[in-house]
Formats: C-alpha cells, sequence, structure tokens
C-alpha cells in the first residue's frame, strides 16, 4: 500500500484521538511554565479586589534552578565497552568519536534544556534524527530537545515504544514551505486548530505559517518490525518512505524504533510524563504568595495612614492630604470628632510563623535545603562537616541525574545505530586528549554486520556488534576533585608510587573505588619498567668502566657506596686488577648488547 491522501485522513483521525488523550497533559505543561514565568496569579483564588498588588515570590524557581545546577555539574559521558573482544577497538573508537558528534550538533545546550523541562514539567524528550543535510550534504546525526505539546502518542503507556503511531508536528514558514514543496502552493495557512501553543509574552501571528506533520509508524515485515516515516501538510504527501522500497527496503530507520526518547523525572502509572517540581511545590508556592500579598497590603495601609473625617468640619481635603501645606483651612469648628485617623493593626506573628513554615516545607519537599546552596548553622564551621553535609543532602539531585543518565544511554544507543547505517563515507574527527591532538578517519564498516566463522563446515550467519554503555559524569564537583586531590597527596606521601612499591600500588589501586584507576596503574607500571631499565643501564655502564677503567669505576663505586647489588662496598674491596680479572670478557652477550645500547642511545 502507498501512502495517499486517504491513508493521510486516517492518520488525521488517528492524531486527532491521540491529542485528545493527552489534553490533561497538555494543560498542565502551559499551567507550570505560566508558573516559570511567575505568572501565577492567573490561577490562584484567593478573593480580595482585583487592583490588590499581587506579589510573586521566587522560592520555586529558586529550588528548580538548584536542581538544574545539581544536573549540569554532572553532565553525563558516554564511555562504550565492548561485548566482543573482536569489538573492543571499535569500542574505543565509538568512546572518542560520539562526544564529537554531540558537541558538533550542540549536545550540552540541549542537554540542560531537556534537564529543565523535566524539572518543571515532570517529564521530557528528546529527539535523535538523522540530517541529510548537516555538512553540506554529507548529513550528521542531529539530538533535538523535542516540546511535549508538538508530540502525540497514544495514552495509558509508560514507552513511546508500545505507541502504534507517534506524530511530531511544527510550524513552517509559508515562504520557505513553498520553496521546499512547490506542490503545497496555495495548500498553506492551515492546522492552527490541532497545534496547542503556551500564552506567548509576545504577540505571536501564525497568519504566515503552516503546519506540518512528521507521522512515524511500525509495520511488521517478515516477522521483523520496521519503522516507517511520512511527512504531510494538509492532505498533501511531502515525503513517505513506504512510496520507495527500493531506497528504503529496512525502513526509514534499521534500528526500527521511534526518533524519540521520552522519560518521566518521577513516575506515575500508565503516563509517559510524570510528576515535576512545579506539581509538588506548586500549591506552596501558592500559599506563600497569598500571605506575602495579605502583609504587602498591611504593610502599605500602616504606611499610609487613613482618616475619618466629619463632613460637618468644612475641612479643605485638598489642604489636607497635600503634605506641603503648612496651613489648612476650614469653614467650621473642629471637635475631637472631626478628624480622626483609622487605626489599622499588624498582622499576628502567627502570619509571619506560618510563611516561614510554607518556606521550610518547600525546602523539605523539593530537598533543596539551606546546606546544598552553600548555608548552615553557625554551629557547623568545619570544611569536612560541611561537605559530608552537602553530601548527604544530594541524595534526590543524584536520583535524578540516574534518570538523565539513564535516558542519555538510551539516546546514546540510537547514536550508535545512526552511525551504523549512515556513516558509510569516511570522514575526520579532530580528537583532543592529554596526549595532543588527533585526527582519526571512521567508516562504519566494522560496525556493519559481521561475517562469522564456519563451525563444521557450516556458515554461522552474520553478527552485528553489540556494546556497552557506561554514563559517567564528565566534570566532577569542585569538593569531589579536592577531595581525590588529597586521596592523590596521601598516597604519595605513603610511599605508593615508588617504583620499587609498584607490586603493593597495583593491590590497594585495585581494590579502591577511585578516578581513573586504570589509568593511574598504567602509569606505575610504566615508572616500574623506567626505573627497572636504569638500574640495567647503571649496572652495565658501571661493568664496562670497569673493564675499560678499573680505577675510575673503583672511585665511582665508593662514592656511591654501593656494590650494584645494593649491599655497602668496604673500603679496598675488589681493587682494580682484581675487578677487571672478575669482569666478562667482550665476547660476553651482556657486554655487546650494553655496547649496542650506548651506540644506540648516543646517536639519539
Amino acid at each position: 500500500m502507498t501512502i495517499g491522501e486517504d491513508r493521510i485522513r486516517e492518520a488525521q483521525a488517528i492524531m486527532l484521538k491521540y491529542r485528545n488523550q493527552k489534553q490533561s497533559l497538555e494543560n498542565k505543561i502551559i499551567k507550570d511554565e505560566e508558573y516559570w514565568k511567575k505568572h501565577q496569579w492567573g490561577y490562584i483564588d484567593a478573593g480580595g479586589n482585583e487592583t490588590d498588588r499581587k506579589s510573586g515570590s521566587a522560592w520555586l524557581l529558586s529550588c528548580i534552578i538548584s536542581k538544574l545546577a545539581d544536573i549540569m555539574d554532572s553532565y553525563p559521558e558516554a564511555n562504550f565497552v565492548a561485548r566482543m573482544e573482536d569489538d573492543e577497538e571499535e569500542a574505543h573508537i565509538l568512546s572518542e568519536i560520539v562526544p564529537v558528534i554531540l558537541a558538533n550538533c550542540g549536545h550540552r545546550k540541549e542537554y540542560l534544556k531537556t534537564s529543565l523541562y523535566a524539572l518543571k514539567h515532570g517529564g521530557a524528550c528528546y529527539g535523535v534524527f538523522w540530517d541529510g543535510h548537516m555538512h553540506n550534504g554529507l548529513g550528521d546525526i542531529r539530538i533535538k530537545s523535542v516540546d511535549l505539546l508538538n508530540l502525540y502518542w497514544r495514552g495509558g503507556i509508560e514507552s513511546i515504544q508500545d505507541s502504534p503511531h507517534v506524530f511530531y508536528t511544527k510550524f513552517w514558514d509559508n515562504e520557505q514551505l513553498v520553496q521546499m514543496y512547490p506542490e503545497l502552493t496555495g495548500k498553506t495557512g492551515s492546522g492552527f486548530e490541532l497545534q496547542r501553543e503556551y500564552l506567548h509574552e509576545d504577540a505571536v501571528d501564525n497568519t504566515d505559517r503552516t503546519l506540518v506533520v512528521d507521522w512515524y509508524y511500525k509495520k511488521v515485515v517478515d516477522g521483523r518490525m520496521q519503522l516507517h516515516y511520512c511527512k504531510y501538510c494538509g492532505d498533501t504527501v511531502l515525503f513517505a518512505s513506504e512510496n520507495e522500497p527500493d531506497n528504503y527496503p529496512n525502513g526509514w530507520y534499521e534500528h526500527g524504533e521511534y526518533p524519540f526518547t521520552v522519560f518521566p523525572l518521577f513516575q506515575i502509572a500508565d503516563s509517559l510524563c510524570g510528576y515535576g517540581y512545579m506539581d509538588i511545590a506548586g500549591s506552596t508556592q501558592e500559599n506563600i504568595d497569598i500571605l506575602d500579598a495579605a502583609m504587602l497590603k498591611n504593610v502599605v495601609a500602616m504606611a499610609r495612614p487613613r482618616y475619618f473625617l466629619n463632613n460637618s468640619a468644612g475641612i479643605n481635603e485638598g489642604e489636607f492630604t497635600d503634605w506641603t501645606k503648612e496651613i489648612v483651612h476650614t469653614d467650621g469648628n473642629l471637635g475631637e470628632d472631626a478628624v480622626r485617623q483609622v487605626i489599622m493593626r499588624e498582622l499576628p506573628q502567627s502570619c509571619l510563623q506560618m510563611r516561614a513554615n510554607w518556606i521550610e516545607e518547600m525546602k523539605e519537599t523539593t530537598a533543596n535545603r539551606d546546606v546544598n546552596n552553600g548555608s548552615t548553622k553557625s554551629s557547623i564551621t568545619a570544611a569536612s562537616a560541611i561537605a559530608a553535609l552537602q553530601e548527604t543532602g544530594g541524595k534526590v539531585s543524584r536520583l535524578n541525574n540516574g534518570t538523565f543518565y539513564d535516558a542519555h544511554e538510551s539516546v546514546m544507543r540510537q547514536v550508535v545505530e545512526l552511525i551504523r547505517q549512515f556513516y558509510d563515507t569516511p570522514r575526520v574527527f579532530r580528537i583532543v586528549s592529554d596526549g595532543g591532538t588527533e585526527y582519526k578517519k571512521y567508516i562504519n564498516s566494522h560496525l556493519r554486520p559481521q561475517s562469522q566463522s564456519n563451525a563444521l563446515g557450516q556458515q554461522m550467519g552474520l553478527r552485528k556488534p553489540e556494546f556497552d554503555i557506561e554514563i559517567t559524569a564528565q566534570k566532577q564537583t569542585a569538593y569531589t576533585k579536592l577531595s581525590n586531590n588529597e586521596l592523590m597527596i596521601q598516597l604519595y606521601s605513603m610511599g605508593i608510587f615508588q617504583p620499587g612499591n609498584a607490586q603493593q600500588a597495583r593491590m590497594l589501586l585495585k581494590n579502591m573505588d577511585i578516578p581513573h584507576r586504570e589509568k593511574l596503574m598504567q602509569q606505575i607500571e610504566e615508572q616500574q619498567t623506567m626505573q627497572q631499565m636504569l638500574d640495567y643501564y647503571k649496572q652495565v655502564a658501571m661493568m664496562l668502566a670497569m673493564k675499560y677503567d678499573p680505577e675510575i669505576a673503583q672511585q665511582l663505586m665508593q662514592k656511591a657506596g654501593e656494590d650494584g647489588s645494593g649491599q655497602p662496598l668496604p673500603q679496598g674491596q675488589a681493587s682494580a686488577p682484581q675487578a677487571k680479572q672478575q669482569m666478562p670478557g667482550a665476547e660476553h652477550p651482556i657486554v655487546e648488547q650494553a655496547r649496542a645500547h650506548a651506540q644506540e642511545t648516543s646517536r639519539i
């Protein structure tokens, strides 16, 4: 079946059904965004006059920003580990080139945007696409943060891969759209009724834009799930992979999954999008704002006194209310009751205490205590105690990081699959490491299915290289760096890094959980090897000196106080002639090897 107008109308009906199923989520997202913009008074019914001044505090925003800072302090880094020995080199190359791919598509910015979206709305979405227009048509991977208002899926599922269809919508400029797709001439300017939008701060005019829909759906072909893709506008098909079976025999993306990773912050049943901090502390923020508004109204009323004025007093109100007038004229007799001040009472202390309690409740429910922001009680002054409190208070942030790391792992798996499918043309990556800058050429030939060796004369089929993905923090916090530096200083003071203690150092590091442990053990082994070579050349040099100039050799041995075996050399031991006789002859292999080494070293 080809994709035509009939199939598009069927897809449009499914999309409208999905849209109705997520009305509640869309309303919540729009409301959360208004709270983020401090427009929460549009949703608060606190009574009073409409002209009363509304105070909108930023306690909830502070909590979310603090969580976002913790997340970005632990920006993830992917390390690829081969599942089979034959793929170790490919895993190492992927660990080097994937960070370059992420940097080229601005992944850090998208990670920040997606994390903030999840903190506000309780869930977020990554889109992992192949953009054939990048790099002058060579194409590359693009990772984007996807607004859930623009994404439609079947309701009541907890994984977007379980939805039969997924729709992704976007408004396009009419002029640009007609230039790219001339068949849309005269058919633009539709789709406004399908797309929910935020309450914009600016005046947004959509009359010159048109809604374009990306439709993803799955089909079972020969027992294998295939993913197909169709782009349409109105009833017009702009592209359909199913209409080009020769170009896309395995579907749009060969991995067979939707190019979206939707994840919840705090999971709720039968929903892709979970609970966020706006849901947890939104009502508390409302209570704080209501009390703030009442306190502000009371303070303003006390700062601007009001008066009861008897009409029979004949007081000139203009002069009475003008504080620059020294004389106020009256037409009648001023009695004691002619003017009386309206007495305003201060709010009781219980109101102030309740406001403080609401603030403390928000800090506790969002795990944004003072210690997380660097403040502690005056009785706690030790740096180690403060650091321990911060580490303990950050357990919720670590929980959030675990959620974001799981989503990042799913994104990295799709990145590998897109590399496997589309990186069939050599391309060069600039790899920057501690050893300097290196340019590596890469092609996906080793990622494609590999032929397996024959067993008993039978072909074992093809094997697709698979990798495990380890997600760690790319940059550690300042406290973690300080702690690791102090640990290195302690190990150095204990003599762990001395070449003679290499065996003990390996046993110690092997059972320790410290960053870059393998690299440190490798450096210790290299130092041990270098020291062994130096000791060897030292002995060879001393033997050559004793053979060709025994007197100088004896002087050097007495000065060093050693005989080459680590034992003190007594005075008078091994005179020069005796030493010369004890030395091996010129034909001895060790002497010839030493002379060759000496000549090579001199040449270098």
